[in-house]
This record gives structure tokens, C-alpha cells and sequence, in this order.
């Protein structure tokens, strides 16, 4: 048989025992604050009070072992005091041992999670496995992966293709319509069409967040055209001016592309009009061959992404999303099965 220091060294078991100890700290300080709360209006000795408002103070410290000591020092007063004569109310006994024992628990909890992470080997404590991209989470790229490689049964769900190898395709063919239909658009300015048909492929996973951003691009220009348009005409041809206008507006798209894709698209045609301000060819007309030229590279590949080698369906990512789930969870809670401790074990 393992020992317990084997067993609690392998890495499923800690991390269900650290998912255990995160429990019970946030139930601990549930019934802290609950129980804090309660002990307000009631009357406790003067002592009985600095016990616990010492204990709070080392739990906001991040002091544990204080915090246990002064929640002892609670129970001890408490006891001492002696139980109240028939007939009076004991609500303020109960709520003090109650409150101790949360802040017992709540240390026992914190110096337990801290210490999982530490082994023989390394002193650091204990990692969350969670993956993230430039400090957030990194969305759908794994599962719409898995289920791009799976494809589906049903219309519209594509076949059972690498994401890469499908984006490859599908970007290629768009590419080339946006620079065949933008050269008879406008031959000096198809390029347009083309980054708006290829910009919508990077970093969208699925048909709905491809859509959702060729869609986004498109507002976001017709939004900057009118936002650039009139700075242009407030500041003119002074340079200053126009570098500032220039700086600001692509700080604020790229803060906001978090939010929304629409910010930074935007952020692009405000500094595209200033440019063409200070180049000395700007019109209104320009602005107007760019939109039409975005909004043609958006249709291109909207069109490219509905009918070429179809991506996964929302739905169909979602499908997968929720089994990989239930069965991340299964993998987690599988190692804390066992038999209840009764003679006989289930009938």
C-alpha cells in the first residue's frame, strides 16, 4: 500500500486536496463574517471583544497562528465566564464559540493549502494548472481545436480537419477574392480588402467568432470614419496636434480591444485619416473607399468561412466544450471516491 506522504505527493491528489482546502477556507470565512455580523448588537464582555477583534485584525494580517491563538483565548474566556442562569439567553455564547471555531478552521484551512505545493524537492508552493495568455484566460482556442479535428455529423459543421490547416485554406481563397473583387473596386487601395479579409481569421477559433469579428470591423470603421473625419477637421495640418490625436486614439484601442474588436478598428481609421491629413491626401471620398473596401474583405471571407471547409459551429464547440468538462471534473473527483467506513461497507 502507498503511505499518506506518497499519496499526497501525487499531483491529482493535491491539487483535489488544494480544490478541498480553497472549500473550506471560503466557508470558513463565510461563517467568520456571518458570525461577526451576528455578535454586533449582542453583549460580550470587554475582554471577549478584543479576543475577537484581535483575531480579525491577524486574519486581515495574513497572521494564522495569531489568529488561532486569539480565537483559543475566546473560547477559554467564554468558558470561564460560565454558562447563564435558566431562562437567559445563551445567543451570545453560542455565536462566540461558533465564531471561534471559523476562525480556527479558516487558519487550519490556510496553512494546509499553503503547504501543499511543497515537497521534498521544491519549496514553492502550490501553482494553479489553469493556462492563461498575457496574464487571461485563453478562451476557446483549445476546445474549437478539438472540435475542428472532430468535425460533425450534422450540416454546416465541417469536416474533421487541424485548425491551422483549415485556416490555411480558407485564408488563402479569401485573400485571393478580396484582391480580385478590391482591384476592381479600387485599384490603388484593394489592400484594404485584403487585410479586412485576413485580420478576420486572427485570433477568432470558430464560424461565430470569425463572423463576429468581420461584423465588428466593419461598424468600427464606419464609427472611425465619422470620428476621424470630424478631428480633421478640428486640428487641420498641425502636426502636434495630429500626433497627439494619433497616440491617444491608438492607446484607448488597444486598452478597449478587450472589451470589443470594434475599439481598435476604430483606433485604426483615426490614425489613418490623420496620416492621409499630414500625407495631403485626404477626402471624404477616401475614407468612403475605405469602408467599401472593408466591407468588401468582410463579406469576402464571411462568405469563405460559411461555404469553405465550414469551422466548428458554435454549437457544436460547445458540445465539446461541456464534455471535456465533465470529464476534467470526473478526472478530479475520481481520486476521492472510497467506501463508507460502516461494517459491512453498502449492502
Amino acid at each position: 500500500m502507498l503511505s499518506s506522504a506518497t499519496l499526497a505527493r501525487c499531483p491529482t491528489v493535491r491539487l483535489a486536496n488544494s480544490h478541498q482546502r480553497l472549500f473550506d477556507i471560503e466557508l470558513a470565512l463565510t461563517n467568520i463574517a456571518r458570525f461577526a455580523e451576528a455578535m454586533a448588537p449582542l453583549y460580550l464582555p470587554a475582554e471577549q471583544r478584543a479576543a475577537v477583534r484581535l483575531a480579525l485584525l491577524d486574519i486581515a494580517n495574513g497572521e494564522y497562528k495569531g489568529a488561532k491563538a486569539h480565537a483559543h483565548t475566546l473560547i477559554d474566556l467564554v468558558d470561564a465566564a460560565g454558562r447563564p442562569a435558566a431562562g437567559e439567553d445563551r445567543t451570545a455564547i453560542v455565536v462566540a464559540h461558533r465564531f471561534a471555531g471559523s476562525v480556527i478552521d479558516l487558519c487550519d484551512a490556510m496553512t494546509e493549502w499553503m503547504s501543499l505545493g511543497t515537497t521534498d524537492s521544491e519549496s514553492s508552493t502550490f501553482e494553479s494548472p489553469v493556462v492563461l495568455v498575457g496574464g487571461w484566460l485563453p478562451g476557446s482556442a483549445h476546445v474549437s481545436s478539438a472540435a475542428s479535428l472532430e468535425g460533425g455529423s450534422r450540416w454546416g459543421e465541417g469536416a474533421g480537419l487541424a485548425r491551422y490547416t483549415r485556416n490555411a485554406i480558407q485564408i488563402g481563397i479569401a485573400a485571393g477574392a478580396a484582391v480580385a473583387l478590391g482591384d476592381l473596386l479600387s485599384p490603388q487601395r484593394f489592400y484594404w480588402a485584403v487585410l479586412a479579409a485576413f485580420i478576420t481569421f486572427m485570433g477568432a477559433h470558430n464560424a461565430g467568432e470569425q463572423i463576429r469579428k468581420a461584423l465588428l470591423r466593419v461598424g468600427g470603421t464606419v464609427i472611425g470614419i465619422g470620428v476621424g473625419s470630424l478631428l480633421v477637421s478640428a486640428v487641420g495640418r498641425h502636426t502636434l496636434w495630429s500626433i497627439a490625436i494619433v497616440l491617444v486614439s491608438l492607446f484607448l484601442g488597444l486598452y478597449l480591444f478587450r472589451i470589443s474588436y470594434a475599439f481598435l478598428a476604430v483606433a485604426i481609421t483615426v490614425t489613418v485619416s490623420q496620416l492621409y491629413q499630414q500625407l495631403g491626401e485626404f477626402t471624404n471620398s477616401l475614407l468612403l473607399v475605405r469602408l467599401e473596401e472593408t466591407a468588401l474583405g468582410a463579406a469576402v471571407a464571411i462568405v469563405v468561412v460559411t461555404l469553405v471547409l465550414p469551422p466548428a459551429h458554435t454549437r457544436q464547440v460547445l458540445r465539446v466544450a461541456l464534455r471535456e468538462h465533465v470529464e476534467a471534473l470526473g478526472r478530479l473527483v475520481r481520486p476521492c471516491q472510497c467506501s463508507p467506513a460502516r461494517p459491512g461497507g453498502w449492502d
